[in-house]
């Protein structure tokens, strides 16, 4: 709802003869509080509900977390545009708010991320991971009555829901990749509704909408999925942009890491060639079972 609120606002700016309103609706994702995702085939676990409301003529257009819109989008609906990215990192929360480096030996992490334990995991193969799900008030609460050592979750909803101090550390990139979208807002529409199209179009951000399109690509040619310990960040400089990604075994100290620059003009053909690198190292040997 934080999100739909400052996606309406923008929308409301930039399209004054307008007028929007809030329609609620409720995912499987909300639904579900104690399924490990990571154990999940249904990839439109936070998405398919609010399709269905678009294509039935219900909504106009659907706000999402942007790295939970599938790759494959739905016959009949296009991204319509996603809004400035906002804090792409993964944050570590502790209860003392010691950081990564000071978690103690064998310190317990909780996530439902496959990503989130590759990555971390070969930094620190000490560390335990659990499984948690909730709402952000449940996983914090089970953090402060001493269900784990530290949880990991995506920094800019925590940012957004007014939990930003409760961060211990914000996860760089040289530990950890984020997932594909990860701090961007996208705005989904009917790929024939122009009136909704335009007016998204109106608050879409370029650079950002650029970058994960770009992510989005990557993870595309590979059909990858929340079940791929994989992470991709693209990043604009100027004209030019740098696409990194990494995928990590679960298991083991293995994994593969690739930068792809060139002009940012060329972004489809940067993440396809990435892609390719990836298919042509194994990277389907490092699937999460």
């Amino acid at each position: 709802m934080v999100q739909t609120e400052r996606a309406i606002a923008e929308l409301k700016a930039a399209n004054p003869a307008l007028t929007f309103q809030i329609h609620t609706v409720t995912t499987s994702g909300d639904k579900d509080q104690t399924s490990f995702l990571s154990t999940l085939r249904n990839t439109q676990f936070f998405t398919k509900e609010l399709d269905d409301a678009l294509l039935a003529g219900e909504i106009d257009l659907a706000v999402h977390s942007l790295k939970d819109v599938v790759l494959e989008m739905p016959d009949g609906i296009a991204l319509g545009a996603a809004l400035e990215r906002d804090e792409y990192r993964d944050a570590l929360i502790t209860p003392d708010g010691r950081g990564f480096a000071s978690l103690r030996q064998g310190a317990v992490l909780g996530t439902g991320s496959v990503r989130r334990r590759a990555f971390l995991r070969r930094v620190r193969p000490d560390i335990q991971f659990e499984e948690i799900r909730g709402n952000l008030n449940t996983r914090m609460r089970k953090l402060d009555e001493g269900q784990y050592d530290g949880i990991v979750l995506a920094a800019c909803g925590l940012q957004r829901l007014g939990w930003g101090h409760r961060i211990a550390e914000l996860l760089n990139k040289d530990v950890i990749l984020p997932a594909a979208g990860q701090g961007a807002i996208a705005i989904t529409v009917r790929d024939r509704d122009n009136l909704a199209a335009d007016a998204v179009r109106n608050v879409n951000h370029e650079p950002t909408y650029m970058r994960v399109q770009a992510e989005r690509i990557f993870l595309g040619a590979l059909t990858a999925s929340c079940r791929f310990p994989l992470g991709v960040l693209a990043t604009l400089a100027g004209n030019d942009m740098t696409i990194e990604a990494s995928a990590w075994s679960p298991h083991e100290n293995d994994g593969i890491h690739k930068t792809a620059f060139g002009p940012a003009a060329n972004y489809r053909e940067l993440a396809a060639e990435l892609a390719g690198y990836f298919k042509a190292n194994g990277i389907d040997s490092l699937v999460s079972d």
